[in-house]
């Protein structure tokens, strides 16, 4: 009997590698996975962030990408904290948690129709994971200089998982995201985490 097909989209990430060079497969699934790029450019291949920001269309700019303004020096535009790093481990210090960025969602159908998909995902990627951290281990695998010295200092500073998967280890996070959304404007009631989430996912 041949395994239901499921299509993953991710975008090209470190611990994505595991998925698109087959490494990490479904037990009970048949995966395909379609590789998601970056936003598309301008025709004229400008930074159009960095371009609005720097004719001061806009005052100030949020997004985990740096324009190129920015990376590359610019005598217009600063970072916001001269010391972003420092910030970033008060925060971690202070809350307990790095603020996550992605999450992996399915169609509702999708899980009717195969409740177990969803702990078989999160298998997948606890695998994936595990495969990633073993590029770091060797210090030839990052073009960096110091990559391995970086690797260290992060696991000294933030432990060995700044990035968790699973709902219990999320949960003070996901609340934490909840709370901005709230205050935002962009929820219509309250919302509890496990609102938000397929059942069978809430004991990982």
């Amino acid at each position: 009997m041949s395994k239901p097909k499921l299509t993953l989209a991710l975008s090209h990430y470190d611990r994505h590698i595991p998925f698109f060079d087959g490494s990490v497969q479904l037990k009970d699934f048949d995966l395909a996975v379609l590789q998601v790029g970056q936003s598309v450019p301008l025709k004229d291949g400008a930074d159009r962030h960095g371009r609005m920001l720097r004719k001061g269309e806009f005052d100030a700019l949020i997004m985990p990408h740096p324009p190129k303004e920015v990376s590359g020096g610019s005598d217009q535009i600063k970072r916001l904290f001269p010391n972003p790093k420092r910030e970033e481990l008060k925060y971690f210090q202070k809350n307990g948690f790095y603020p996550i960025m992605h999450i992996l969602a399915f169609k509702d159908e999708i899980l009717e129709k195969y409740p177990e998909a969803a702990m078989d995902m999160m298998e997948a990627f606890e695998s994936a994971k595990r495969i990633c951290r073993e590029y770091y281990a060797d210090p030839n695998w990052s073009l960096m200089a110091w990559g391995r010295h970086l690797f260290e200092e992060e696991r000294r500073l933030l432990g060995t998982d700044p990035w968790p998967n699973g709902f219990k280890k999320n949960r003070a996070n996901l609340t934490r995201f909840i709370d901005y959304a709230g205050d935002q404007g962009l929820l219509e009631r309250a919302l509890s985490p496990e609102e938000l989430f397929f059942e069978p996912t809430l004991n990982t």
